[in-house]
């Protein structure tokens, strides 16, 4: 086999970052070293990684609220302070906020900058949850025309409200009309 630095780089991530996805959020290289003997068609490879301390989630905190109630937040960002810190479950809750109609962007992290880190008898870290949202627009208003060989000239609309009376509801409200049918909804 060839020997590509490519592929060693690549699995010098790959390795690192299976150790800080799970309970090793600061992992860190201690040491990685490639020596290519090409002559012998060989290479010394050494790789040793730092672990750092078993890292838990702390308290929860919130950023970039302003109309939706942190109790949305809470629906989809589950776990007890004390937990293990796993990075699959907070890009899980990322991808969960991010997927609401509340949302036009979402960020869930360990905030590394609290002041309410904690460090236990045995050396293991409580780190703050921070999640950083941008909120969608209360109110949307979309319309479209159109035409087609069937129906004729087309014209829609839609009403879209988010946050109803302070609690994480959305309404919508359209109105369709063409040649051959009018339609009117309205969705809670």
């Amino acid at each position: 086999d060839l020997f590509l630095n490519a592929e060693w780089s690549r699995a010098k991530a790959d390795l690192l970052t299976s150790v800080k996805t799970k309970d090793f959020y600061f992992a860190r290289y201690q040491r990685t070293r490639a020596t290519v003997y090409a002559e012998e068609a060989e290479a010394d490879l050494a790789l040793s990684v730092r672990s750092g301390p078993r890292v838990r989630m702390g308290k929860l905190y919130t950023d970039g609220l302003k109309r939706v109630p942190r109790t949305l937040i809470e629906r989809y960002v589950v776990y007890q302070p004390g937990d293990p810190y796993d990075q699959d479950k907070l890009d899980s809750w990322q991808q969960a906020l991010q997927s609401t109609t509340f949302f036009r962007g979402a960020f869930v992290t360990l905030d590394e900058e609290s002041t309410d880190q904690r460090v236990d008898a045995d050396g293991e870290m409580e780190i703050p949850v921070l999640v950083r949202v941008t909120e969608a627009p209360a109110q949307r208003f979309t319309g479209s025309i159109g035409v087609d060989s069937d129906y004729g000239l087309r014209i829609e609309g839609l009403y879209r409200h988010n946050v109803i009376f302070g609690l994480p509801l959305w309404a919508e409200t359209g109105l369709g009309v063409d040649k051959k049918r009018q339609r009117f909804f309205h969705d809670v």
